[in-house]
């Protein structure tokens, strides 16, 4: 009886919160250029442009949805987009103008239309949290493919398990994220020159290791356990332990830190040892990571990367068994690609070419048009894909 009641104190310890005061939810917003219409009527051109701003609105807000959703899923639950979230668009819009010189009357037929144009900004998170009550457009969200990279150590000691960054990856997968496979992780943390890559918190370098797994989010970070007091109303027949995980979510292209959540505090208990209640501890900080974050974890990394996206996403391009001159034929041909916004680093050594593309094609838009396109009398062809990295050959 005396250890159930133990146990009990026990579960009730490692489900216990810290209380921490909660900070201010920072905004993320995108800004968009949207028309809206409305018919004249009995000549009151000032109720027709309320009622075409407004339809503006709505219309800066369904651009934001396109940002995450693709058209056709848009297209297939759009009725209940429309009555959950376009019919309360206002609440997204943070601030809008009219674009000066675009408003403008029409006469079709024996009607008059009003068109005006607005300059709007889109708060993400509030927008991404109501997408996620809509299951199958929640379930179509475009999301980053994300890598985690977290130095861990259990009472002093470098740790062989990896608790935190499992919890991490598990809350991530059940949002339906891709993450990078944690044994390809761990077989890179082995290397000398990574594994004090991620003990220094080099955001530039560890996001480079990152890209090449194809992943265009970081998760770069410290775990440590350390013993703590026994609660009161236990014996010291129970190890207690407290962990606390620090995490930087990053760009993988640029190394450029995408935002900072709130530190992760766990705590773990053990009848087996201190070593035992350090990685539940661990556990437990990952765990909170994300599911207890105050500035909802998944929705910032949404939102902050769809942000990214609009300005370009960064796709690598390896070209084996090329010349010179055929790979600068090559970036020539990207170059004229639509949706092209430039080169963030390249190189070329030994008949092999690495570009790394910024552009606003999906990587399957994209290698579509690397398929279709010719280098003189070659044809480029795909040989391997992976995350956002393609290789490819001439043939």
């Amino acid at each position: 009886m005396r250890r159930t009641v133990v146990w009990m104190a026990i579960a009730s310890l490692t489900c216990l919160c810290w209380h921490t005061e909660t900070r201010a939810q920072s905004e993320v917003e995108t800004t968009v250029i949207s028309e809206g219409v409305a018919a004249v009527v009995g000549g009151d051109l000032a109720r027709a442009e309320d009622e075409a701003i407004s339809d503006a609105k709505r219309n800066a807000v369904e651009q934001a949805i396109g940002v995450f959703v693709k058209s056709e899923t848009l297209g297939e639950n759009y009725q209940v987009v429309q009555e959950t979230i376009l019919t309360k668009s206002e609440g997204y819009i943070t601030w809008w103008e009219k674009v000066e010189g675009s408003r403008r009357v029409e006469k079709i037929e024996q009607h008059e239309l009003l068109k005006i144009k607005i300059k709007a900004k889109v708060g993400l998170i509030k927008l991404i949290d109501d997408m996620s009550d809509i299951e199958e457009v929640y379930n179509a969200m475009q999301r980053p493919r994300v890598m985690m990279l977290v130095a861990e150590e259990n009472l002093g000691k470098p740790c062989g398990e990896t608790p935190a960054s499992l919890a991490v990856i598990r809350s991530l997968q059940d949002r339906r994220f891709d993450v990078v496979d944690p044994e390809v992780v761990e077989q890179i943390k082995q290397r000398e020159s990574a594994r004090a890559i991620v003990e220094r918190g080099d955001a530039q370098a560890a996001a480079r290791l990152a890209l090449e797994q194809g992943a265009e989010i970081l998760v770069l970070g410290k775990a440590k356990s350390s013993k703590s007091d026994v609660p009161y109303g236990l014996d010291d027949s129970v190890n207690c332990c407290s962990a606390r995980l620090d995490a930087r979510i990053v760009y993988a292209d640029t190394g450029h830190i995408l935002f900072t959540p709130k530190s992760a505090e766990g705590r773990g208990a053990s009848f087996v040892s201190h070593q035992d209640a350090g990685l539940k501890a661990l556990e437990d900080t990952g765990s909170k990571l994300i599911s207890a974050d105050a500035q909802r974890f998944a929705a910032q990394v949404l939102a902050r990367w769809a942000r990214e996206v609009q300005n370009g996403r960064v796709l690598r391009v390896l070209a084996e068994s090329v010349s010179y001159d055929e790979f600068t034929a090559l970036k020539k041909a990207v170059r004229e690609f639509r949706g092209h916004v430039g080169f963030a680093r390249e190189s070329y050594e030994g008949r092999k070419g690495s570009l790394d593309v910024r552009t606003k094609l999906s990587p399957d838009e994209f290698r579509a048009r690397l398929s279709d396109s010719r280098l003189g009398r070659k044809k480029i062809e795909i040989t391997r894909t992976f995350g956002t990295v393609t290789g490819l050959a001439l043939k």
